[in-house]
């Protein structure tokens, strides 16, 4: 959606997908997602634009191409699918999907390998061009966005920009880097990271990291298409250089407290905590020698030998970060309790 709220970008209850009343099995799909979010944190906000009937018509899902594939089918046949708990594989909806002869789906270039070509989305133009079999939702699915060809883009591109009441996209790619920036820019991305792989146990973390992500502007003034991924790790990154800044300059407290600030505006205070106890878990797993599931790697390259405390001291940080946090839940002026934080911060490393 764009920065000013334009609706071309979401699919809304009145002119988009049938909404939980009209179709009461996308209620029922709720349990399907909410299952599969448990491992991949992003696609709880799936969840919730199903739960509020505000699904965006265009969906792009990151990751391990067998990944992306799987549920994107699985998501494709639930939200067709007319039966108890979708997908439910016994309704008709589900048999003629599984047989490859649903009326209201179609899978871009099934019939070959390489990049979707111009002539692919030819074909899923004709097919947009009939109305729905049955009178609810058409789902198409385009594999490989990452690698579809600057002309076919561009002919997927118009689709996008304005789309039809009832019709979602389901696109998938290795990584959104490599999707063009126009297509990019209209659709809503999903990075299917398993939650082990996120090397934290503490879901907040995760859930702070997409709200992080999403909140990053582009310079055109619309939803960032940037890759999720590569947003957090930008934030990881800022977060380990005011740590470094921590370490060697301990007596620059309030200057500390004004540069977390600038990192994180002051509505997401909490959520820069959440990456600063991230990467002190880091710093905790690095001191002790096990660098196996770092959350940001970077950290064995940017710390040097001068850069490394004892153990308590990383401990007793994230300890102090903690307490912050409370507080902050607490609702203590996000100034004050950050200057406090900085102050019990530089004590910590003053007492090496």
């Amino acid at each position: 959606m764009t920065a000013n709220g334009e609706r071309d970008m979401r699919i809304f209850p009145e002119d988009g997908l049938k909404s939980v009343d009209e179709q009461g099995s996308e209620l029922r799909l709720q349990a399907f997602l909410t299952e599969w979010a448990h491992t991949y944190p992003a696609l709880e906000g799936l969840a919730r634009a199903l739960q509020e009937n505000t699904l965006p018509h265009a969906i792009l899902l990151t990751g391990p191409t067998d990944l992306t594939s799987q549920f994107a089918g699985l998501f494709a046949e639930g939200l067709l699918c007319t039966g108890a708990v979708p997908p439910c594989g016994e309704c008709e909806s589900c048999r003629q999907y599984r047989a490859g002869v649903h009326p209201d789906f179609h899978r871009v270039g099934e019939q070959q390998t390489g990049p979707v070509k111009t002539a692919d989305i030819e074909v899923l133009q004709t097919w947009l061009s009939r109305k729905s079999h049955y009178g609810g939702n058409r789902v198409y699915i385009l594999q490989h966005l990452d690698e579809i060809t600057p002309v076919a883009g561009n002919r997927l591109l118009k689709g996008l920009e304005e789309p039809l009441s009832n019709v979602l996209a389901l696109m998938t790619a290795r990584s959104s880097s490599a999707v063009m920036g126009t297509l990019l820019s209209r659709c809503f991305v999903y990075p299917m990271q398993h939650r082990e792989s996120l090397a934290f146990e503490d879901a907040a973390v995760a859930r702070s990291l997409t709200a992080l992500s999403a909140e990053v502007p582009s310079t055109t003034g619309e939803t960032s298409g940037t890759d999720a991924t590569d947003l957090i790790i930008a934030y990881f990154d800022r977060v380990l250089q005011w740590v470094q800044a921590w370490v060697r300059q301990p007596t620059r407290v309030l200057n500390l407290a004004d540069d977390f600030l600038r990192i994180f505006s002051a509505a997401h205070v909490a959520d820069g905590l959440h990456v600063l106890l991230a990467v002190l878990r880091d710093m905790i797993h690095v001191t002790v020698g096990d660098n196996r599931r770092l959350r940001s790697p970077s950290l064995l390259m940017q710390f040097q030998a001068t850069d490394k405390l004892p153990l308590s001291v990383w401990l007793r940080a994230a300890d102090i970060v903690q307490e912050t946090l409370t507080r902050h839940r607490a609702h203590v002026v996000p100034q004050l309790n950050l200057e406090r934080m900085c102050i019990r911060l530089c004590e910590v490393r003053e007492s090496v």
